[in-house]
């Protein structure tokens, strides 16, 4: 917790830390309005808690503001109670958002997974700076009820009822805004969500891969990036790829990066087609790539058909229209697209025609699974 407080506003040096962390094996807590201090902390338990000074967009003033007002008052029960008590003129909107995308509210959020809690959280953010402005104004000008209630206390209905009905953010989303807030990705990796589709066409994790003079395929994270200039003035990489599991250089020579340049970039998930082999510097392997693809690529390339299974009472009467509107913009693509059909009294399958025939990107895939539910929708390879 030391280390990491001295070095809390070099995001690089931050991340390096919070690998050896996972190394050994020393729990990490996500920053907590309710636990954490500015610094690094250390729980009773012997966990790290994560600095609320490490938020990008935060400063000192904010937190000590929030700091004070949770030794005053006590922890925080929600959103609103937040608003309410924290200074609004240092915890401005911006403040609020990376505090919310940060994970640091995640514990005074709604029931719910850790992307709905989020969501939930972003879209009641307004109305709850909105109501803690009034509750501030009534006070100064000596407005409070008879028995001088709190915001909460005279407003009981205050609360994310009326903000239930939105979309869960996605893991993309998610962590999207963990790397945004904290420059890294605490509560996963963005490969988790594709590691169950990455197993039908790459064979191995990184942790599992060894030296072959045949050719493997690997799908990894790009976390860091060099172009270097051959001696003939061409410009070649070398790719640091990071599945979770593992690390691996790939080295992509001067033809192959002028024709896959424009993927290669930080942060993009690929699948390497190449030679691996030992690495003498590192005493690990590394990879000579001889394809690059990104993840839809590779899809397009293995997937044979997506089947959705669903009922009665999902394809009735709007279901089809909101079915054939999510569709639509993706309809010029060459995979084919099955329904499993329930009608209370038979099941069948169904294969839509080849003008339903879609290219089978990420966007589509999460509104197919907002509508159906994601252990209904099934990538076939």
């Amino acid at each position: 917790a030391a280390v990491l407080s001295a070095d809390m506003q070099n995001t690089d040096k931050v991340v390096t830390l919070i690998d050896e962390c996972d190394a050994l094996n020393l729990p990490l807590l996500p920053p907590d309005v309710n636990r954490g201090d500015f610094s690094f902390t250390v729980s009773e338990q012997g966990e790290v808690i994560y600095g609320l000074g490490a938020i990008k967009g935060l400063g000192e003033g904010p937190v000590e503001s929030i700091i004070a007002a949770r030794k005053e008052g006590g922890d925080f029960k929600d959103l609103f109670d937040f608003c309410a008590r924290v200074d609004g003129r240092k915890v401005n909107k911006r403040a609020l958002e990376a505090l919310i995308r940060s994970g640091a509210l995640d514990n005074i959020g709604p029931e719910g997974e850790i992307g709905y809690r989020r969501a939930v959280m972003l879209a009641a953010m307004e109305e709850a700076v909105k109501m803690a402005e009034q509750h501030s104004q009534n006070t100064q000008s000596g407005m409070t009820d008879l028995f001088g209630a709190t915001l909460q206390e005279s407003a009981p209905e205050i609360g994310y009822q009326a903000f239930r009905g939105v979309r869960s953010a996605t893991s993309k989303e998610r962590l999207g805004g963990e790397k945004d807030t904290l420059g890294l990705y605490l509560t996963g990796h963005p490969i988790d969500e594709y590691v169950e589709e990455l197993a039908h066409f790459v064979g191995h994790r990184i942790v599992d891969l060894k030296p072959d003079k045949n050719k493997q395929l690997v799908a990894g994270l790009v976390i860091g990036l060099r172009v270097i200039k051959t001696r003939r003035g061409d410009n070649m990489a070398v790719v640091s790829l990071d599945d979770r599991s593992g690390r691996m250089d790939v080295t992509i020579f001067a033809d192959a990066f002028k024709e896959h340049r424009d993927k290669i970039v930080k942060d993009a998930l690929l699948v390497v087609e190449g030679q691996v082999s030992e690495d003498d510097y590192t005493g690990g392997l590394k990879m000579r790539a001889d394809q690059v693809k990104n993840l839809y690529e590779a899809r397009v390339n293995y997937l044979k058909s997506i089947t959705i299974e669903t009922d009665f009472e999902k394809l009735n009467g709007a279901g089809i229209e909101q079915f054939s509107d999510i569709m639509a913009p993706y309809q010029q693509g060459s995979c084919p697209v099955r329904v499993r059909y329930n009608n209370g009294n038979a099941v069948g399958e169904i294969a839509l025609g080849d003008q339903w025939l879609i290219a089978p990107e990420d966007d589509l895939l999460h509104k197919l699974r907002e509508m159906f539910g994601n252990s209904h929708v099934h990538l076939r390879f």
